[in-house]
This record gives C-alpha cells, structure tokens and sequence, in this order.
C-alpha cells in the first residue's frame, strides 16, 4: 500500500528538526481513497429509500394516423385531469364490450349491521259500515221590494265598478293596511328582499324626432293635473341638413299628454310653433301659460285660458272606447312671439353690460325658466328685486350668444304686442350680456337654474364651454366701479371645448349643483374653486342628460346615448352606479323627475319615443337619516379636496425649492467646467510651437546624432537589425 507524501513531509519535517540533514519532496499524485464511516450502510440504505422505482412493466401506447390526414389543421381541446382519455358513443353491439379490456376496477364497500328476522303482531280493527244523514234546514230573510237606499246604491255603483274592470284598476277592499306599512318599513331598511328594477309603465311614440325637453305642470298631491306631461321636440337632422333647411319655417310643437288612464298615454294638446322648440317651462301659478324659447333665438307664449282646468274636470269620465274615437288633438296657437333678430342687422359685441328692448338671442336659445314665486324684476330699474305677492310674470332665457334675456309678459292695454305685433313688437325688457372675467371674450350660456324657494337675484347657469358661473343682477354700481361685472363666481376648472349637457340645483342642500357633461358628471359647493366629486369616466357611450332626485338627496340619475340609464346612490357607493338599466334602443334625450309623485321619471330619446318609468321605493324613500348622512359625505370631500389643494402647493413650493438648488447646483458645475476648460484649453500658436520643437528634437537626434527610432513592434526585419 503506498503511503501518503504529506506523512513522509511531516516525517521530514520531525528529522529535520533534529539533524541537519537536507530531505528531498518529491511531488506524488493523490489516489482517492472511499469514505468509510461507522453508517455508511445506514446512509446508503436511507438513499435508495427515496429511489423512484417502476412497480409494474411501462404501457406501451400506439396513435395511428391515416396518411390523408397528413398536414391538416388540429384543433386541440382542454380536458381535466378527471376526464376520460377516449370517449366512445353508446354501442348496441354487446360483443363490443368483449374488446374493450378495464384497466381499473371501482368497488364500493358499506358496512352495516346483521340483520335479524323477528315476528310481531298488532291490535286488529276490523271494518264497520255505518251511515250519517243530514237534514237541511233553509233560512230566508224577507227584503223589502222597494228598498230606495239599495237600489240607488246599486245604480251608483254599478257604472263606476264597470268602467274599473274595464279598465283593470280593481283594488282589494280587504287589503290589510297594517301589511303595506310593514312591506314599506322592509324596503326602505334595505332587506334582500328589495328591488331595484326600474319598469316602464307608460310610452307614447312619435317617430323620427328627437325629444329636447320634458316638463311635468305644478300640481298638488290630490290634483289630476299630476298625470299632465309635456315633451318638445327638434328634427333629427344632420349639419348639411339643417343648414339647408335653415332659413325656412319648419312647424313644430310641444305635445300635451295625460297618462291616468292604465298603460295608456293620450295626447291632449299640441301647442304648434313655426320654429323648433329647444326648452320650455310652466308658469309656476298658472300652469295654462307655458313659455318656450326656440331654435333660431326667438321666444313664444303659449296660453290655455283656462283648458287645463277644464281638462281637470274632464279627466276619467271617458271610457277608453271613447278616447280612442277622439283623433284630433286641439291645435294651440301661440299667444305672441318675439320679434327676431335679422342676419344682416346683428350689432357687434358691446362693452354694455346691461341694455334695453332687445329682440331675441343672436344664436340658439337653449334654456328658459320662469322667476321664483316670491320675487320679481323691476321694470324701472334693473337691479332692483321687489317682492312679489301676486302671479308670476316674468322669466329668463339664456342663449349661445352670451345674452341673458328678462321678458315680462304682462303687458299694457295701449302697447299689447298681441293686437298691435307689428307696430309693438314683443321685446325683452333687459338684457345681459356676459364677458369672461379678465377680458377673455364672450361667455357663451347653455343652461340656468332656479332654487324655487329662493328671494334673492342671484341664479347659476352653464356656458358652452362647460364653466359654471353664478349671475347676481342686483349688483349695484358703486363709485369706484361704475359697471360692475355681475357674473359673482367663475369655476373654470371643468372648461372644455364641449358644453355642459345638464345643470341642476339639490332640493336639499342650497350649495350643491350638479353639471353633467359628455363622459362625467361634478357635484360643486358654492365656495370651492373645484368640484368636490367627479364621477368616473363613462366608456362606450356619452352621457346626455342628467338631474338630482327629489325625494333622496344622495341619488343622481344620468341618461346615456346607448339607451341606458345610470343611477348613482352615494349612501351606497361614490365609486360607480348601482344601477345600469336599459330603457330603449337608441340615445336618451331628456328626463324630467315628477315633483309630486316622486317614484315617476319620464324619459325621452332619439326618435321620439316617450317613456313613463315607475321607480323603485328603494330610490324614492330616504334611508334612515339620508340627509344627514350626505350632508358629512360632502363635507368630507370638501376636506378632501382642500387637503389635496393644500398638499399641492406644499409640493409645488418644494417642487420650486429643489428647482432653484439644482440649478445653483448646475451652475456651479458649469462654472467649474468652464474653468478647467480655459486651462487645458491651448491656443493655436502655441499647439504649432510644441509640435515644431517636437519636430526640431527629433531631427536633432536623428540626423545629427545618429540615433536610430526605436523599432515597432510588428516589423520583424527592424526588430532584427
């Protein structure tokens, strides 16, 4: 066996220490030897416990393919583990099953317990015949024949049970009321029980318009003006149709429905106009008079004398038979008209902020609403606001051309513009014309909001550039300055280049307005610069219209372009809606909530269609202490919003800070580069001077020393001499 080099080394070593002899190393190779350890068969055993090894012979498997089906296209399928390999159909041949061999055998094993036979015996009642007979006994009372009282209660109620069956409006007189005021009490507690389906009770179509603007006529709870409704409508047409058709007089109207009757609309009125109505209002007091303002800048008057209240008393004493047989609607003239504006006369923009006796709007007139019942506009002098006690007279109208119109319809005997039209053209008493703030040109409006109970002078409107602005015409002149500006507040974060859609006010809370543009919608307090929310961006579709509802002051509908319905419950989430229902098939127009009967929306679109939707009672009842709730909803995001504006300018100051110090920074760098540069920088007389003396040594050392160059490294002959 051959010994180790390292022993005989450290034995060398050991010798050397003693004597002085010299010991040649000599350098031998290392035979690697086994590991030998008291549990190497412990090891080995512990190994070849983990060894994977076949218990059963590998299956051979065999895919035959025909050779046409070379190079066709496959189509693989997904299977689970649990699935079968081959699926075979069902074979009538019993000798199939002789081929096929199983492969697995599934057995299921139960254990029970021994069963024992026992014998028992029960009690035995055999069968009796036995036999009941009954005696009937007749009771009669004895009626008067000529009982008055029954025979006139039978008379009454004899056509008015006929004419509800009729017309399916039945009701269960043993109803329990207890039962609705507890099915009431689960729905608005949010049981799972409750829906939120919206169904569509009522239509009316009119084919091939497009509906512009739906107005319900002020009614009380118990007036049968509640089922009154009123829709207008414009032409669908494209930009080269309607600029053809510009110039001519196409007719147009607003339709007067009634929609007591069940499933049933009728047509009441048709109040013609020779222009294209964009808006319309009832007059708050009177709702026979009805004022709309029209496409071509113009407004009209309409007054029923009276026939609303004749339709009042008239309503539900027609049987459907013979509503059926009434197909001419009244046509309704227009009381007076305002006297256009002429293309060629149009004056330019002035910088007169307030003027009197205008004729209509420039452009489009697109909203127009009666003044609030407790005040009225001076006719002497405009920024006075009286009181006003008596009827409503007056209303504003906004249009394109950035001029806000004051009519007074009330006129005197000797100027009635409605005896004397051309002699006394109807115009409006005074006009506003807006200006950006700033001197930014011409503000543009599209849409003005009332609060109903309001008695100031102060109103909000929309611009067609999506800014919402507040106008005061009260403000009065002062010394300092002698035209004051009356647009108050501008909030121009949301300006773009399309217009706001819709503008509404909160019937609960005074500082809420809502704008709806094409793709969202902003919530704003008055005194934010910003919104305090904005609604996530609608994909697939643009919104069209949009309100506040009256009866839930955390609900906000929005109608879409694709035919559906957007409800936002903020008492629920802020994040999307809660419902997404489809309506119709085409585009959404306008919607108008119903101020008394607060479960009814009714909806228009493209073509005309008019959709009467009854609305869920977890959308029409408040929710516990709603108000409050979204009273601190908004005032959070009202701090959310002024934190957000707080931390931007603490960024953007420190976003200024790092600015200035990185340029300190630069500059510094800069100036010390510049000056590095000046040094290693040389003139060009002084770069000719070194690489002449460069030269002049080298010819030195050459010519007249007789120094050879040094040899380069890949010349082989140089290197050798």
């Amino acid at each position: 066996m051959d010994e180790d080099p390292r022993d005989e080394i450290s034995e060398s070593g050991s010798d050397e220490s003693e004597s002085s002899e010299i010991i040649e190393n000599i350098d031998k190779p290392f035979i690697p030897k086994p590991w030998v350890t008291p549990t190497v068969e412990e090891t080995a055993n512990e190994i070849s416990a983990f060894a994977y090894k076949n218990s059963r012979p590998l299956i051979r498997m065999q895919f035959i393919k025909k050779r046409r089906d070379f190079g066709q296209p496959c189509k693989l399928n997904d299977k689970e583990a649990i699935d079968p390999i081959e699926i075979r159909q069902q074979q009538n041949d019993p000798s199939f099953m002789t081929h096929v061999k199983k492969r697995v055998l599934e057995m299921g094993l139960q254990a029970a317990n021994q069963t024992v036979e026992a014998a028992t015996q029960v009690v035995y009642n055999r069968k009796v015949n036995k036999k009941i007979r009954a005696i009937p006994e007749k009771q009669s009372s004895n009626l008067e024949e000529d009982d008055g009282n029954l025979l006139g209660f039978l008379s009454n109620a004899y056509p008015l049970m006929e004419d509800a069956l009729q017309c399916n409006e039945t009701i269960d007189i043993f109803q329990d009321d207890f039962d609705i005021l507890k099915e009431e009490e689960i729905v608005t507690e949010g049981n799972e029980t409750t829906t939120n389906d919206i169904k569509e009770i009522k239509s009316y179509t009119l084919n091939d318009k497009k509906v512009t603007c739906i107005s319900f006529p002020p009614s009380t709870a118990n007036s049968p003006l509640r089922y009154i409704i009123a829709e207008s409508f414009v032409e669908n047409w494209n930009f080269e149709k309607r600029l053809e058709e510009s110039l001519k007089s196409n007719e147009s109207f607003i339709l007067i429905l009634e929609f007591e009757e069940l499933h049933m609309v009728q047509p009441l009125y048709r109040l013609v106009s020779p222009v294209e109505i964009t808006s319309f209002d009832f007059n708050p007091l009177n709702p026979n008079k009805i004022v709309g303002c029209a496409i071509n800048g113009q407004v009209l008057l309409w007054d029923l004398k009276g026939a609303l209240k004749v339709a009042e008393k008239s309503t539900g004493k027609k049987t459907k038979r013979e509503k059926r047989e009434d197909q001419e609607i009244p046509r309704v003239l227009p009381e007076v008209i305002s006297a256009p504006q002429e293309p060629n006369s149009i004056p330019p923009p002035s910088s007169e902020l307030v003027r009197k006796n205008v004729n209509s709007h420039k452009g489009p007139a697109l909203c127009v609403r009666w003044l609030p019942k407790a005040i009225k506009m001076d006719l002497k002098t405009f920024s006075n606001v009286l009181p006003n006690t008596a009827e409503v007279t007056q209303f504003v109208s906004i249009g394109v051309d950035g001029q806000i119109l004051f009519w007074e319809t009330k006129f005197p005997s000797e100027k009635d513009p409605r005896l004397y039209p051309e002699m006394y053209p109807w115009r409006a008493n005074y006009a506003i014309q807006l200006f950006r703030p700033g001197g930014g040109g011409l503000l543009g409006g599209v849409q003005l909001v009332f609060h109903k109970d309001q008695k100031n002078s102060s109103f909000f409107a929309a611009s067609d550039e999506g800014e919402l602005f507040q106008v005061d015409w009260g403000v009065k002149p002062t010394e300092e300055n002698a035209k004051p500006d009356m647009i108050t507040n501008l909030w121009s974060s949301e300006r773009a280049l399309r217009s706001c859609v819709a503008l509404d006010r909160s019937p609960f809370f005074d500082d809420i307005i809502l704008t709806v543009f094409d793709f969202h919608f902003c919530i704003w307090r008055t005194d934010i610069e910003v919104p305090i929310f904005s609604s996530m961006i609608i994909q697939g579709a643009h919104i069209t219209c949009g309100a506040f509802s009256p009866s839930r002051p955390g609900v906000v509908i929005v109608g879409r372009s694709d035919g559906y319905l957007n409800v936002w419950d903020f008492v629920d989430q802020s994040h999307k809606y809660i419902i997404h229902q489809n309506v119709a098939s085409v585009g959404l127009s306008a919607l108008r909530f119903h101020e008394t009967m607060v479960n009814i929306l009714a909806v228009g679109d493209m073509l005309g269609n008019l959709h009467v939707l009854e609305l869920p009672k977890s959308l029409c009842k408040k929710i516990g202490s709603e108000e409050a709730t979204i009273a601190e909803f908004w005032r959070r995001e009202v701090e959310r919003v002024r934190y957000v504006d707080k931390r931007w300018n603490v960024r953007t100051e420190d976003l200024k800070k790092k600015k200035a110090e990185q340029e300190k920074l630069e500059a510094a760098e800069s100036k010390k580069e510049a000056a590095k540069k000046d040094e290693n920088e040389m003139s060009d007389d002084e770069k000719e001077e070194q690489e002449y003396a460069a030269f002049v040594k080298q010819y030195i050392e050459e010519q007249i020393e007789g120094k050879l160059p040094p040899p380069q490294p890949g010349n082989a002959k140089g290197a050798k001499r």
